[in-house]
């Protein structure tokens, strides 16, 4: 399956869409049912119209929801959830698990950004104040040259530049690793280690697969394939690898309790040791819904810690640039004090 990962839908458009698909199909809609009754509303935004038609029409051919969503816009996890929740026959529950998704990648995005007006606004002051009181100060030092202030202005202009680089790389650095991460246990198994940022990650992806395992078990498919597909689902590197060599070990007549024994670090010990349990006493179908329950509310708390705490580091820094702006401005101003006392000496 050749999946689309290209992002046209904001985390809020797609929120409510995924919103919209579940409460329809809970309420006995098909799914071509759900789609037309979206696409015809009034006020509804062109991208969403665009993916709700894509479904209708591939539908109308006879293809799949999961394989209707491919080029739609979509991104790979989306799909991934999709089909397992589809071939589990439980696509309600798989539109709720998106929807709390990106609900929450939603509101944790407009907190961070809300938090960080302040400090921002406080980096570009302190910059502009520092840089402009330092090359006045510099200009008019007996001690400098023709032409100091202005080249100071400019050598300031330059170290601001090259800081905008550097966050900008930084940031579509964060976004490629995120992106690899789904497909690299290495790279997801330092993602992990990252602070605030690593257990966000880990909590979605476990609440994903735990959420998925259960649909797939429910439908009564074979253990091997649940296995894979919540893998799938979770959208990590490490979840990933360990499932798919599970499933192979699976499928071959391997008990659960040895895949997950030989699993390494990819699940939690706890997590893998009730997963064996349950699959012994036959109730593992209730113990995914209980740890998917259990890692979707430790993923609300773990973006929340990290909505709340990247304006506090922001804010730190912004700390830190104003400290030095504070020191560039005393030191040029010490200096044209040097000028002046070196000017009357002479005389």
């Amino acid at each position: 399956m050749v999946l689309d990962c290209s992002v046209s839908m904001s985390n809020e458009q797609r929120s409510l869409l995924y919103a919209d698909l579940a409460r329809f199909t809970r309420s006995g809609f098909g799914i071509d049912k759900a789609c037309e009754s979206l696409a015809r509303q009034p006020g509804i935004d062109r991208r969403t119209r665009a993916v709700c038609e894509g479904i209708l029409e591939g539908l109308a051919s006879g293809r799949t929801v999961a394989d209707s969503a491919i080029g739609l816009g979509l991104s790979e996890m989306e799909c991934w959830v999709i089909e397992a929740a589809e071939k589990g026959g439980q696509l309600e529950t798989g539109f709720r698990i998106l929807a709390d998704h990106f609900r929450q990648r939603h509101e944790s995005r407009r907190r961070i950004r809300r938090g960080m007006i302040y400090p921002m606004v406080l980096i570009h002051f302190a910059l502009v104040a520092g840089i402009g009181v330092s090359a006045l100060l510099t200009s008019v030092n007996p001690s400098a040259g023709p032409g100091a202030g202005k080249a100071a202005f400019k050598s300031g202009l330059i170290w601001v530049l090259i800081a905008y680089a550097a966050v900008l790389i930084g940031i579509a650095l964060i976004r490629m690793l995120s992106k690899a991460a789904s497909g690299s246990a290495v790279i997801d198994a330092c993602l992990r280690r990252v602070p605030f940022w690593g257990p966000m990650r880990r909590n979605d992806s476990l609440a994903r697969f735990s959420e998925v395992f259960r649909i797939q078990l429910l439908s009564g498919g074979k253990m091997s394939v649940a296995w894979e597909n919540a893998g799938r689902a979770a959208h990590s590197g490490t979840i990933g690898a360990a499932t798919r060599t599970g499933a192979v070990s699976l499928a071959a007549g391997e008990s659960l309790t040895e895949v997950l024994r030989n699993s390494g670090n990819a699940f939690p010990g706890d997590f893998s040791r009730s997963l064996a349990n349950a699959d012994i006493t036959g109730r593992l179908d209730e113990e995914a819904a209980q740890w998917a329950s259990y890692y979707r509310e430790a993923s609300a708390i773990s973006v929340e810690r990290f909505a709340e705490w990247m304006p506090k580091l922001v804010y730190g820094f912004a700390l830190a640039i104003g400290a030095w702006m504070v020191l560039k401005i005393a030191f040029s101003y010490l200096s044209v004090i040097n000028g002046f006392l070196d000017g009357l000496q002479n005389i």
